[in-house]
Formats: C-alpha cells, sequence, structure tokens
C-alpha cells in the first residue's frame, strides 16, 4: 500500500540521543546548541558534512554576539568546523559538522548469501573522551 502526501512525516531536524546524552553536549550554552541545531537543519542528506550558513539566517534566534560566541565554542568542544571562502570583502562562512554518532558503523558486504566484514568504518567519535581534552 502507498502512503499519501498527507501521511509523510513534516521536514524535521534528526539529533541522536548519543550527542544529548553526552558531557559535550551538557556542557554547552543554549545558545550553542541552538547554533548547531541550526547548522544540523541546513543539511539536506545524512552524509554530508559541510553547510553554508550566513549569520542573516541566525539573526532571527539571536543577536551577532551571542552567534559568534556560539560558535566558537561548538569549534573548541569539536563538534563543528569553520572555513572562509570568497573575494576580497564578502566570505562565505562554511560549516563542517563533525561526526555525531558514539558507535561505530562498520561495513558489511554480502558475498554467496553470507554477510562478510569488509573492516571499513565509517565513523566514530568519543563524546566522554572528547570532554575530557576539551
Amino acid at each position: 500500500m502507498r502512503k499519501s502526501k498527507k501521511d509523510r512525516l513534516p521536514p524535521f531536524t534528526p539529533t541522536e540521543n548519543s550527542l544529548i546524552d553526552s558531557d559535550v553536549y551538557k556542557k554547552l550554552t543554549n545558545a550553542s546548541r541552538v547554533a548547531y541545531l541550526l547548522l544540523c537543519r541546513q543539511k539536506r542528506r545524512f552524509d554530508q558534512a559541510d553547510v553554508i550558513f550566513p549569520y542573516s539566517h541566525a539573526a532571527a534566534y539571536m543577536d551577532q554576539h551571542t552567534w559568534g560566541r556560539s560558535i566558537r565554542e561548538l569549534i573548541a568542544c569539536g563538534l563543528i568546523g569553520k572555513k572562509q571562502e570568497g573575494g576580497l570583502y564578502r566570505k562565505t562562512n562554511i560549516y563542517t559538522i563533525h561526526g555525531i554518532s558514539k558507535r561505530t558503523v562498520e561495513m558489511h558486504s554480502v558475498k554467496n548469501g553470507e554477510i562478510v566484514r569488509t573492516g571499513a568504518q565509517m565513523h566514530s567519535v568519543d563524546f566522554k573522551q572528547a570532554a575530557l581534552t576539551h
């Protein structure tokens, strides 16, 4: 049976429970949590890491100085990275959202009807260790 459009979920921003339960997230200010969710909201695919987000989009949520402090806090705790690209006067901020999973996702392949581990891993971030280093 096919689902109709009215049965679909509205757009949402997923946040993993391991991130919410981590010591790093608990130590963040509320403004930094909002900034992190605004950045994650810009992702269009699960595997997308880089997002472009000008402050003008965050102006409805917080002051410019609060935004700057929040971004610095998120960079310091290792949840995001920031780089600038652009010309002489206008530079675009590109934020890299780092892996947010506490668990390691193992890659598998199927050979002759059996699941075989490839040994490759996608991402693994231990927030408890990250909290100790920052």
